[in-house]
C-alpha cells in the first residue's frame, strides 16, 4: 500500500539505514567518506607536525642551555683560577729588611699596591657584569619565544670602593718611619717582640711620583716674555750727542720746574 502510493518510499527507507539501491548516491556516500578520511588524515598530520615543532623547539632551548650552562661554568673556573693565583701571590708576600729607629733590623712584608687591587675588584665586576648581562630565552603564553635582557644595575663593589676606607688599627707598641729610596716612600708600621730580634712588620710602598711633579712644577719661575724692537741708529746717535746725556744736578740744584697755575 506504502509503495503504491509513495513508489520511492522504499529508497527513502533504504537511505535511511545506510544502504541504497541508487548508485549516484552510493557514489556520493563513498566520497563523503573518502573526503572525511582525508580530512582526518589531514588533521592528524597537522598534529603531528605541530607536536613534532614543539618538540624540536624544547630540544633547541634545552642545548642552548646547555651551551650556556658550559660557558658560564668555564667562566666561574677561569675566576676561580684567577682568585686562586691572587690568594697564593697575597700568601707569600716578598720581604725587605728595614732598620728600625732603635737601631734593629726587622723583616717587613711588602704589601700589595692599593691600585693593584682595586684594578683586581674591576675585573671582578666586569666578568661578573658580563655574565649578568648574557640574554635569557623566555616562551610566553601564545607558545612564542622571546629574548628578555636584564636591567643594567650598578656593581656594589663600586660602590664600596668610592665610599668605603681601609681603616688602621693601632697596637700597643709601634712606631712609624719613612725612608727615602729613589722615588718611593716607605711607612713602616713596627710591633716588636721580645724574643726575637726580628721581628713581622707590615709596610706598605707608595709611589710619590705625581706628588714630587707638581712640586716641582709649582717651584718653577714663571717665564717673562719681553718684545725687543730694533731702534734706527739715528736715534742712537741723537741721543748720544744730546747735550743731556749723562748729566747729574749738582749740589743743590734742582732739575724740578715749579708748576704754573
Amino acid at each position: 500500500m506504502m509503495n503504491r502510493l509513495f513508489p520511492r518510499f522504499n529508497d527513502y527507507q533504504q537511505n535511511y539505514n545506510g544502504y541504497s539501491t541508487n548508485p549516484m548516491s552510493s557514489r556520493r556516500a563513498v566520497e563523503e567518506r573518502q573526503r572525511l578520511s582525508e580530512m582526518n588524515r589531514y588533521s592528524q598530520w597537522r598534529q603531528k607536525k605541530q607536536l613534532r615543532r614543539q618538540q624540536l623547539e624544547v630540544q633547541r632551548q634545552a642545548e642552548e642551555e646547555e651551551r650556556r650552562r658550559q660557558e658560564q661554568e668555564s667562566q666561574r673556573q677561569d675566576e676561580e683560577e684567577e682568585r686562586r693565583r691572587q690568594r697564593l701571590q697575597r700568601q707569600s708576600p716578598a720581604y725587605t729588611v728595614v732598620r728600625g729607629p732603635d737601631g734593629r733590623l726587622y723583616r717587613v712584608p711588602v704589601e700589595q699596591d692599593r691600585d693593584d687591587q682595586a684594578s683586581e675588584r674591576r675585573v671582578a665586576s666586569d666578568l661578573k657584569r658580563q655574565r649578568q648581562s648574557q640574554p635569557r630565552y623566555v616562551r610566553s603564553s601564545d607558545g612564542r619565544m622571546y629574548e628578555v635582557r636584564p636591567r643594567p644595575t650598578v656593581d656594589e663593589n663600586e660602590k664600596e670602593n668610592k665610599v668605603q676606607k681601609q681603616p688602621t688599627t693601632p697596637v700597643t707598641k709601634s712606631f712609624s718611619d719613612s725612608v727615602a729610596k729613589g722615588n718611593d716612600r716607605v711607612k713602616v708600621e713596627v710591633s716588636p717582640q721580645e724574643k726575637d730580634d726580628v721581628t713581622q712588620v707590615k709596610i706598605s710602598l707608595r709611589n710619590d711620583r705625581k706628588k714630587d711633579t707638581t712640586a716641582a712644577n709649582g717651584s718653577r719661575r714663571r717665564r717673562v716674555t719681553v718684545i725687543v724692537e730694533d731702534v734706527p741708529e739715528s736715534e742712537i746717535e741723537d741721543e748720544t750727542k744730546s747735550i743731556w746725556r749723562n748729566r747729574r744736578p749738582g749740589p743743590g740744584e734742582s732739575w724740578m720746574e715749579p708748576i704754573a697755575e
